[in-house]
């Protein structure tokens, strides 16, 4: 696990020996999650990154983006890795409703929502009618 300040380091090459590299180094907490930057416009070959204001997560990744001056690539880390120096932390949280009508006390139940499964039934049957007549006349139109 990665706490305080840990280096990165890549390799890169170019063709044209003559042009100068640089580098954007950034970092996402796993499949899904944004990219944060972590810096730009490095000319060297690693980067210091201090994760102790990142918060805890199993599944960090960094990126290199590459840009030569005209063209930009990238690569990722191999693998997911364990960083970060806070630690989440879980609150429970729970509310009763209460009613004072006739000093009586009860909980709420929650609201059934609507059945997805046969309105989706409804709209297939509908669709699959209109269809077939569709099809109905543009057979009878052509043969």
């Amino acid at each position: 696990m990665w706490t305080g300040v840990h280096n990165i380091t890549w390799e890169a090459w170019d063709k044209n020996a003559d042009e100068t590299l640089t580098f954007d180094v950034l970092v996402s907490a796993g499949p899904g999650q944004p990219y944060t930057l972590l810096a730009s416009g490095l000319t060297n070959n690693s980067y210091a990154w201090d994760c102790s204001d990142f918060a805890y997560s199993e599944t960090y990744i960094v990126e290199i983006r590459v840009f030569d001056g005209i063209y930009t690539s990238s690569d990722q880390s191999d693998g997911y890795f364990t960083a970060g120096g806070l630690i989440p932390t879980t609150t429970a949280t729970s509310t009763t409703a209460t009613t004072t009508a006739n000093t009586t006390t009860g909980n709420t139940t929650p609201t059934v929502p609507v059945n997805m499964v046969g309105t989706f039934l409804a709209a297939l049957i509908v669709s699959s009618a209109i269809l077939s007549v569709i099809v109905y006349y543009s057979a009878k139109k052509w043969f």
